[in-house]
């Protein structure tokens, strides 16, 4: 934690002795800057038209018959990925990580223990942490971006 007298000091020497970087140095960092991905984590507050400009350049991969994912952002901690399923993704329950969706294209119903919730485009999903099973009608499809976090 910087003292008032460190920073005293330090803004006196930043004035006496100013350092300006070439110009080449900066236009290098803000580009690297640019590069970051960024994504925001998934809520109740989404912008599905910023997810679906965000993903419009993805194509699917075939994980498993019926499921298609594509990696978007993938790190310790965070992993996004953009879903297809064109059929019922049967009974999982995750605890190691919390996951939610947000419905781009499609419609789908969360089935839990004692639930049935029907969701459309436009809405957010909080998984429970319960078994849950992803139902999608026969003839139809989902697309989807998932967000797994890893729990602390």
């Amino acid at each position: 934690m910087n003292t008032p007298i460190t920073e005293n000091i330090a803004t006196l020497i930043a004035t006496i002795c100013p350092v300006n970087p070439p110009a080449t140095l900066k236009s290098k960092i803000w580009q690297a800057i640019s590069e970051i991905p960024s994504f925001p984590l998934l809520s109740n507050q989404h912008n599905k038209a910023w997810w679906d400009d965000k993903v419009k350049q993805h194509t699917t991969e075939p994980v498993y018959k019926g499921l298609y994912l594509t990696p978007i952002f993938q790190d310790t901690k965070q992993g996004l990925y953009l879903l297809w399923l064109n059929q019922t993704l049967h009974e999982e329950a995750h605890t190691d990580i919390s996951e939610s969706f947000l419905i781009l294209e499609g419609a789908c119903t969360f089935i839990t223990e004692d639930k049935r919730t029907a969701y459309q485009a436009g809405d957010y999903v909080c998984v429970p942490d319960s078994k849950h099973t992803i139902e999608i009608a026969e003839g139809t499809s989902m697309k989807a971006i998932i967000e797994r976090l890893q729990r602390a």
